[in-house]
């Protein structure tokens, strides 16, 4: 039984919701297929990076930008890369609302020293530079205290309405969804951040040729506040020395994972600009080359739906390819002319963009397929749904691994895997930058 304001309720999936969800895929089900005696395992990270994620849902569910709670999150995740022997930074900042009232606010960093890159000039000369990349995720959420509150008393008014008449079991095709009562923001954005200390984790001990900037932004949901006052502070130096940034955001849920190039990469009509995707194509490289589908039942996907939209405000249009409309903690790097490499989960093999959702699950049609900032995205409802997907697809496929693991670490760790070996991997590129269009 799930727990819903103070009171138990069940949630009772159809079969045919169950049946329809096997559209998801094997690749959405968390179906591990073990490697082979001679395979290495690839991603095998435990479950340090989901633990971090469920105890900052659990601790701090309603950490909305700018709030208390907010800043109470920003200091557990301090410990927590304290506790690894990282030393972290606070970058304070403020924001303005819509009605002109300042927030406050914070981003929190570690930055890893490299040994610097080398880099071959026009001219033919090799030298090392102090390059860096920005990782980062931002660890807020967009629904506050006061209306997860609003929604237990909803709940204990109508359970006090209720008092008195007999209780049935429903036997219809409706089942009981949860409310903001039971939000707790473990898919946006706190599998974000589980990845981000995972990273730590595998990065303790290691010196890679690049300074390698871990960020967890603060108010990432109040247009992207946060990492635009990260990108403010930076200076024209460090905007110059910054060869990638790479963004996590809600990789838990949705139906799969993707990752997109920025729309500084986008030319006019069937163009892009090369140099600015070299980064995700690293990622992709990552992916296939280490079979991660196939090892790990991990799928990382790339947007080819090839439909023309307008190109920001240009009057342009260009194909979307490779690339997302969706704004977030990658935006402002993007907009500085960094190359970024954005991961999120997400449907979008659709004809339109307007069907283009998070999830196609029949059980989320009442958002349209929407996970975050929504009730759906709660721990108790997520690991119910999933685990009931995950079991369905494997009773229906014969053959199939009977065996299941946590979706919310699979994604972590692979995510986390893909993102360092393709930082390798860019560190030992040693040939001179130039632009090239496609």
């Amino acid at each position: 039984m799930i727990k819903r304001g103070g009171r138990s309720f069940g949630l009772r999936l159809l079969v045919a919701s169950l049946a329809l969800s096997l559209s998801l895929g094997l690749s959405a089900c968390s179906g591990l297929i073990s490697a082979g005696p001679d395979e290495a395992k690839v991603a095998d990270y435990g479950t340090y990076g989901s633990d971090l994620a469920l105890e900052l849902a659990k601790k701090y569910p309603y950490r909305s930008a700018g709030s208390d709670i907010e800043a109470g999150a920003r200091d557990f995740l301090a410990s927590e890369f304290k506790a690894l022997g990282f030393k972290t930074t606070t970058q304070k900042f403020t924001y303005s609302t819509a009605d002109g009232q300042s927030v406050p606010s914070a981003n929190l960093f570690v930055r890893i020293e490299g040994d610097g890159v080398e880099r071959t000039d026009e001219p033919g000369a090799v030298k090392k530079e102090r390059r860096q990349i920005i990782i980062g995720a931002h660890y807020d959420v967009r629904i506050t205290a006061a209306q997860g509150e609003e929604a237990r008393q909803a709940a204990a008014a109508s359970e006090t309405t209720a008092d008195g008449q007999a209780e049935q079991e429903s036997t219809a095709s409706a089942f009981e969804t949860p409310t903001l009562a039971d939000f707790d923001g473990i898919h946006a954005n706190a599998s974000g951040i589980g990845v981000l200390y995972t990273l730590a984790r595998q990065l303790k001990g290691q010196k890679l040729a690049h300074d390698i900037v871990l960020v967890a932004f603060g108010s990432g949901t109040a247009d992207h506040a946060g990492a635009k006052a990260f990108v403010q502070g930076m200076g024209a130096a460090d905007l110059a020395r910054t060869d990638a940034m790479y963004n996590i955001d809600g990789i838990y849920a949705g139906d799969e994972v993707y990752v997109h190039a920025g729309q500084n990469s986008v030319l006019p009509g069937d163009r892009k600009n090369y140099e600015l995707r070299r980064k995700l194509y690293e990622a992709t490289d990552v992916f296939f080359e280490n079979k991660l589908y196939t090892t790990n039942q991990y799928n990382l996907l790339t947007n080819q739906s090839s439909i023309r939209v307008p190109l920001g405000d240009t009057g342009e249009m260009a194909i979307y390819r490779e690339w997302s409309l969706h704004r977030s903690d990658h935006t402002p790097f993007d907009e500085a002319g960094i190359p970024v490499v954005y991961f999120e989960s997400y449907d979008y093999n659709h004809k339109s963009v307007d069907e283009m959702k998070e999830s196609k699950n029949p059980t989320l049609a009442s958002t349209n397929g929407q996970i975050r900032d929504t009730a759906f995205d709660s721990t108790d409802f997520l690991s119910y749904l999933l685990s009931n997907t995950a079991a369905a697809a494997s009773a229906s496929s014969a053959g199939a691994e009977k065996e299941t693991i946590d979706r919310l670490a699979l994604r972590i760790n692979n995510t986390a895997f893909v993102i360092l070996e393709a930082i390798k991997r860019s560190s030992a590129v040693t040939t001179a930058v130039t632009t090239t269009e496609e």
